[in-house]
């Protein structure tokens, strides 16, 4: 990826992340925190993902 391309995804980032924090989000991020803490309680996982948050 090139530096420009990285430099505006990380000033865009704080824009991105403004969509969790509305408060019509909230039950549903509630609930699938719940769904995913269930689905994996006990395991080992491995995450790769990519997104705005260090």
């Amino acid at each position: 990826m090139n530096a420009d391309l990285t430099k505006y995804y990380a000033q865009r980032a704080a824009e991105y992340e403004k969509i969790y924090e509305k408060l019509e989000r909230q039950q549903d991020l509630k609930r699938l925190k719940e769904i995913v803490s269930k689905a994996f309680q006990g395991r080992d996982v491995l995450e790769i993902a990519c997104g705005t948050r260090k």
